[in-house]
């Protein structure tokens, strides 16, 4: 892959061009690169795309309640990114796990291979998925995501649930741990580490994470 991000998201365009036969002349990407999780050389390249014309829709939003706009981009990749090392630490040796992002009315599950992304699932709601009620609704919604992944991957293979929510509860990791027969936890404050060492006040992450 390019050493440079610009030459890098020129493939990345090149590529979602060619491989859903679409034109995307005005889109604004953002992209992560992984090792492959089969351990041959090369990498995996996770991107998303937006049009530029609703990126500004959004940023005029900001600005008109008189806030600048520095970074818009998927909040789930930002979280991921936070807890990252915690994850890799616990999901030692194989590093086969779920991270579970929910936002508001927006779920999403990413489940990882060897820490490199092979399934991912973004779904808006209609009502929030917040307080004890929205339980069962995330655990359905986890549910059948996990059915689609099985349906081409070991499942049996993925150890650990990773959950990042704001006021999320323990009830909610212990019913995800029962249903699914799997480590859960939920990620707070002190999971963001940097070099094995926790970073982060709560006040600070409830910022990042929320």
């Amino acid at each position: 892959l390019p050493a440079q991000t610009d030459d890098l998201t020129k493939l990345v365009r090149w590529h979602l061009e060619k491989t859903f036969s679409v034109e995307l002349p005005s889109t604004r990407f953002v992209h992560q690169r992984f090792r492959r999780s089969d351990g041959e050389p090369g990498h995996r390249v996770l991107a998303s795309a937006i049009d530029q014309q609703v990126l500004t829709q959004y940023e005029q939003v900001l600005l008109q309640a008189g806030l600048e706009p520095r970074v818009v981009d998927l909040a789930s990749f930002h979280r991921f990114n936070l807890y990252r090392p915690k994850m890799a630490q616990l999901a030692k040796p194989e590093h086969h796990f779920i991270f579970l992002a929910i936002t508001g009315a927006s779920l999403t599950v990413m489940i990882f291979e060897s820490g490199t992304p092979a399934y991912v699932r973004i779904k808006g709601t209609r009502r929030a998925l917040v307080g004890p009620e929205a339980v069962d609704r995330i655990l359905d919604e986890v549910e059948l995501s996990l059915n689609a992944y099985g349906k081409e991957k070991d499942l049996s293979r993925v150890t650990h649930l990773f959950v990042s929510a704001v006021g999320a509860s323990d009830e909610l990791s212990d019913r995800l741990a029962n249903r699914f027969h799997l480590t859960a936890r939920v990620l707070g404050a002190d999971d963001v580490l940097l070099d094995g060492v926790p970073t982060l006040p709560p006040e600070e992450h409830a910022r990042s994470a929320g």
